[in-house]
């Protein structure tokens, strides 16, 4: 079965795709608020894990801290995924941080795009944002229940089609490339990779995600501001701990952990 008018499908989805988890039971609309929102009443209802909810458009996508995300009908990956990752609460930086790794390593497959990772969720080429990934976990005495990662990716978006005070931050992978890239290739290659990664939590190998997510990361070792709970911290970057906080060097020498917060790199004001 084919996608009418490049909708992707399911059938087309699942072909070929090869994972044992992820993607065996996968959803598709043409429109809808949030893949988030959709994803969450599924797993809510008992929806298995690997579960994928896509939409070709969101009227409502959710971006970090309550923001909306700019998507597009047929011009980009707006998806969610359900994982049942058998953690702690305060381990679910970690989940994150795979996910994030996962998806940059697909689309550096995919294009050889030189994707870098902003932490917590940011991926830029060339310092540009072409996507980002949401965690939204549901717990209960003291386990996560279920966790929802939203994905989302510019990945055929003309420049003029992002909103005015997006464009000198914003990118695709097509304007990066030149050409338009196969969003179906693409999401199978991601949904192959974040199920490796999966793989590697479940097997508490975080240090070899943490690792990777070292050397694709364009945070450490910068002078940084973090915003977060009305707080702002300023400092240099200096390594993930082991649940995937980062760890931010104050002036004065103290070490402050961080679980989340809008980074801005202070070089670029």
């Amino acid at each position: 079965m084919r996608g009418e008018a490049n909708f992707l499908v399911p059938d087309e989805i699942k072909a070929g795709l090869g994972t044992n988890v992820i993607g065996r039971e996968v959803y598709c609309f043409r429109e809808t608020k949030s893949t988030q929102t959709v994803a969450h009443e599924l797993a809510q209802g008992g929806a298995e894990e690997g579960t994928v909810v896509l939409a070709e458009e969101q009227t409502a996508g959710k971006g970090r801290m309550g923001r909306d995300w700019f998507s597009p009908p047929g011009e980009g990956i707006w998806a969610s995924v359900i994982l049942h990752p058998s953690t702690a609460p305060s381990q679910m930086g970690r989940v994150l941080l795979a996910c994030a790794v996962a998806v940059a390593e697909a689309i550096r497959k995919e294009t050889q795009l030189p994707v870098l990772i902003k932490w917590p969720n940011d991926l830029l080429i060339r310092e540009r944002k072409a996507g980002g990934i949401l965690t939204e976990m549901t717990a209960e005495v003291g386990l996560v229940k279920f966790v929802v990662v939203g994905i989302g990716i510019n990945v055929n978006v003309d420049r003029e089609r992002f909103p005015e005070e997006l464009r000198k931050r914003a990118t695709s992978l097509k304007e990066e490339m030149g050409k338009e890239v196969s969003r179906l290739h693409l999401f199978q290659e991601i949904l192959r990779t974040l199920e490796e990664y999966c793989l590697l939590l479940k097997d508490r190998q975080f240090e070899k995600v943490a690792n990777r997510w070292r050397e694709l990361s364009t945070t450490l070792e910068r002078q940084i501001r973090v915003s977060f709970q009305g707080e702002i911290i300023e400092g240099q970057a200096t390594d993930i701990d082991s649940d995937g906080a980062l760890l931010v060097r104050l002036d004065s020498g103290f070490i402050k952990r961080l679980v989340g917060g809008d980074v801005t790199v202070l070089e670029e004001q």
